[in-house]
């Protein structure tokens, strides 16, 4: 009886040990959540911060921005024959609202970015600007390639704004805390061209969707007399999945 104890108790160990050590559910994720209805609420911090030189650490002026945003899938559409889903995203800054309108659909590659529309800016006491054109890529922008897991690689091709093929890769696996529950994430770098930009960032995606991105980049002015630098960090809030 002694030895079935013992037996027992290090049966109990070593499975204990084999449970801490698998990898998680969301170590490969197969989907983007794609139901009409589904939302995330996000805030977003803009801090920019001058410097009196390209050379300089010492802060001269910082200027922080506060951002609340919304992104929900409305509806679907279809256009050039391919089947699609609304992405409304409607972000408040400083009581200024502004309205922007994304096309997605997944296929067998992954989530893609078809078109976009940038609505509406509207401005408090002034007339609100924006434009209703719909702007379609030549080539969609493949913005998540699935199935995603650890060493994912990617490009992401950005030519129809800026002429920039930037490389993704899922580099680790990581835990968000979100409105007290956790989320276990794939942690995602933008390896940029070198020499094309001074911006890096780092997105992190689970099961339920984009949750966290971090973009800093830095511009040195004319002379390399002045540097500036911008961070800005989007955080989900909550999401609810239709």
């Amino acid at each position: 009886m002694k030895i079935k104890r013992i037996t027992l108790f290090f049966l109990t160990i070593i499975t204990l040990l084999s449970c801490e050590n698998e990898s998680p559910e969301s170590s490969v994720l197969t989907a983007y959540p794609m139901s009409i209805g589904t939302t995330w609420t996000y805030e977003k911090l803009w801090t920019i911060n001058s410097y009196n030189s390209s050379t300089s650490d010492s802060i001269i002026n910082s200027y922080v921005t506060k951002i609340n945003g919304t992104i929900r899938i409305d509806k679907d559409t279809i256009i050039n024959k391919t089947k699609l889903l609304v992405f409304r995203t409607q972000e408040i800054a400083n009581n200024d609202t502004s309205t922007t309108f994304e096309y997605f659909c997944m296929d067998k590659d992954g989530l893609k970015c078809y078109a976009y529309k940038r609505n509406e800016i509207i401005f408090p006491d002034i007339d609100t600007i924006g434009s209703n054109e719909l702007f379609i890529y030549k080539t969609p922008i493949l913005k998540f390639k699935y199935p995603l897991t650890i060493n994912s690689e990617w490009i992401s091709d950005t030519s129809a704004n800026n002429g920039i093929s930037i490389t993704k890769k899922v580099i680790e696996i990581d835990t968000l805390l979100i409105n007290n529950q956790k989320h276990s994430c794939l942690k995602i770098v933008y390896n940029y061209p070198s020499g094309t930009t001074n911006t890096s960032t780092t997105q992190w995606i689970s099961k339920a969707g984009l949750l966290k991105e971090e973009t800093s980049s830095e511009i040195v002015l004319v002379g390399n007399s002045f540097k500036v630098k911008s961070f800005l960090n989007m955080k989900v809030l909550s999401v609810s999945i239709k």
